[in-house]
């Protein structure tokens, strides 16, 4: 098992990004946050603050390995997209996505992947795609 030989908390530097068909903007992160999760996760909190309240969250199995995984709670990566809108917030889930994980050095805090997933649970029942995802933490932040 990793362990994260940090803080339990910590900014990261890195970029999390994608382009959401919710909104025109893409997600663009401003800042990254890694964090000892639970007693088998790391999780990810990523903000981009530019186009409203945006936020995604990532999970990731501190056993987990380069690969292809299916992006949804019973895999060993998750996670979802908060959108806040006019009057309240939404949580996006992926229900069909892949997670490719190129590389993952967690005591480094450098991570590479990519990712694309698609949420049918909105508020007007119409999907949200979220395209072109891409992962990126290169260490901690300052």
């Amino acid at each position: 098992m990793h362990t994260l030989k940090t803080q339990k908390r910590s900014l990261a530097q890195g970029v999390v990004s994608c382009n959401v068909s919710l909104i025109a903007a893409p997600f663009t992160s401003d800042s990254v946050d890694f964090f000892d999760s639970t007693a088998t996760h790391y999780g990810v909190t990523a903000f981009d603050r530019k186009a409203g309240g945006r936020m995604f969250f990532i999970s990731l199995k501190k056993t987990i390995v380069p690969g292809t995984y299916e992006f949804k709670p019973e895999s060993d990566v998750y996670g979802y997209y908060y959108h806040e809108h006019e009057r309240f917030g939404w949580n996006y889930y992926p229900e069909k996505g892949e997670f490719l994980l190129k590389s993952v050095d967690f005591e480094k805090l450098e991570i590479d992947a990519t990712f694309a997933f698609t949420s049918t649970r909105t508020p007007d029942q119409q999907p949200v795609t979220f395209e072109n995802g891409v992962f990126t933490l290169t260490g901690p932040g300052a």
